[in-house]
């Protein structure tokens, strides 16, 4: 299963791993004297020249050559914990932002260091207090330690990584600012405390409504269905888990919104209309600066092969002035 709910998971087990590293190098620590002990002796009854090129090896001043094979297994022995970071770094810039606040924002009310509370998202707090961060507090933080915070880690990771990469990094980033914007508005009308979660359910919707009809698998639930339907499934799981219908509510405004950026952005400039949320070009060479450049090159690159076109003129025999003076003669 790919996303950042994979790699909790994998960075807890990491931390286990790392644990029983450590009683293992005592464990082998413990043994070593006992082991070099038997070398030495080794060494000084033997009078070969394997005994003596031991010698080193005990000591620690002599290190073996690794073959291939072992070299290549190296990364395999690093543990859990490499893998994760190392899977972490290729997510995209604005979906690594986002999961990696998440999280905090999840360990720190965990750890009780900050009341859930003033994450909330409450409009008179916000304008006469100037809590200025209960807007994005409300849309990142994804609740406590369970099994509904890991499935929203994973629909971010999976599918926004998806829609990032769709859409650019910079025009990602005004998908988020827009969502927070109408959620924050709509938000409290419905007497929703937190929108994080309509955020992601809009960001499954937007991603989902590129393909609707490509098959799309749940590898948390095992099964694969068309990828609009995703965006029901996790309604209705969460509503399950839930046990009330009032829990689809939060999915059903990120839908509202959502299509509200998917109409914009997609649906109405095929009618002849603008899109209004298209990302400003100084955006777009701040953030896709890299890959605006190599799509440059590329397309600069085609253009001289066309235009590199071999010279056709008219053609001429050997010898044909020849053959005419002899037909007049």
């Amino acid at each position: 299963m790919r996303g950042l709910a994979q790699l909790l998971l994998l960075a807890a087990c990491a931390a286990l791993a790392g644990a029983d590293a450590g009683r293992t190098r005592i464990g082998r620590g413990v043994g070593w004297g006992a082991a070099g002990r038997h070398g030495l002796g080794q060494v000084g009854l033997s009078a070969s020249g394997r005994g003596l090129a031991a010698v080193p090896a005990i000591r620690g001043g002599a290190k073996k050559k690794k073959s291939k094979k072992a070299k290549a297994k190296e990364p395999e022995a690093k543990g859990i914990g490499a893998f994760a970071k190392k899977e972490y770094k290729k997510l995209k810039p604005a979906t690594r932002l986002y999961l990696s606040v998440a999280m905090a924002l999840t360990m720190v009310a965990t750890a009780g260091l900050v009341d859930p509370n003033l994450m909330a998202l409450d409009p008179l707090a916000t304008i006469f207090n100037l809590q200025f961060w209960r807007p994005l507090t409300s849309a990142f933080f994804l609740g406590p330690l369970n099994m509904n915070m890991a499935t929203s880690l994973y629909f971010v990771a999976m599918f926004g990584q998806e829609l990032e990469k769709d859409k650019g990094t910079a025009d990602y980033v005004v998908f988020l600012i827009s969502q927070i914007t109408l959620l924050t508005l709509l938000g409290p009308m419905l007497g929703m405390p937190y929108t994080s979660s309509s955020l992601v359910s809009a960001a499954l919707w937007v991603s989902c409504r590129r393909k609707p009809m490509q098959k799309m698998g749940l590898g948390f639930m095992g099964m694969s269905v068309e990828a609009w339907l995703v965006p029901f499934a996790r309604m209705v799981m969460d509503s399950l888990q839930a046990q009330s219908g009032a829990a689809a509510l939060p999915h059903m405004l990120g839908f509202l919104t959502g299509h509200c950026y998917h109409f914009v952005t997609k649906i109405w400039p095929l009618v002849g209309g603008t899109n209004w949320l298209d990302a400003p070009p100084r955006m777009k060479k701040m953030l896709n600066g890299k890959v605006a450049k190599k799509k440059k090159k590329g397309s600069a690159i085609k253009k001289k092969k066309k235009k590199a076109k071999v010279p056709v003129g008219k053609g001429y025999k050997l010898g044909g002035d020849e053959e005419e003076t002899a037909v007049e003669a």
